[in-house]
């Protein structure tokens, strides 16, 4: 990892496009984490952007991450089943309006290989079922590239 630099992985849940509003859960490494693998929670409302640190990934394990609003209370909940769970509240705006998954690093000399995005789903409308992602809009910026297995997996790989 190159002194200065960071990468960052997460699945996340659009809240407005036009001021950049977003609930997340994910995990990093680089200076903001002491260069240690870090889970996180973080989101960006009206009332401002938050980040919480909470716990170390093993390297080269695979997890499950989830964000969720309770319908009967609009407070939004995030984490990885049986590791973590974070509590963002209610948000401002309180809706998703899009979702999407992420591998982002600071520097290309950051190598990617391995990363996978698998079983993405959201909850549908009954608030019960999870159901696969039925649409994508892959972008990838050189020195990266993303290998799609359907609209809920892809490969992320490159960089280095």
């Amino acid at each position: 990892m190159p002194t200065g630099h960071f990468y960052a992985q997460w699945p996340t849940v659009v809240l407005s496009y036009r001021y950049l509003y977003w609930v997340q859960v994910g995990y990093t490494k680089g200076w903001n984490t002491n260069y240690q693998l870090t889970w996180y929670a973080e989101k960006n409302d009206r009332n401002g952007w938050e980040i919480h640190w909470t716990g170390t990934p093993n390297t080269g394990a695979t997890y499950n991450y989830w964000i969720e609003r309770y319908e009967n209370s609009g407070v939004w909940v995030g984490g990885v089943p049986g590791y973590w769970m974070w509590n963002f509240g209610t948000l401002n705006p309180n809706m998703g309006v899009d979702y999407q998954a992420f591998s982002e690093t600071t520097t290309t000399e950051i190598n990617t290989d391995g990363t996978r995005f698998s079983d993405l789903r959201i909850l549908s409308y009954n608030g019960i079922d999870w159901i696969p992602w039925w649409r994508h809009v892959p972008r990838e910026d050189s020195p990266y590239w993303l290998t799609q297995v359907s609209d809920c997996e892809f490969y992320a790989w490159g960089g280095g």
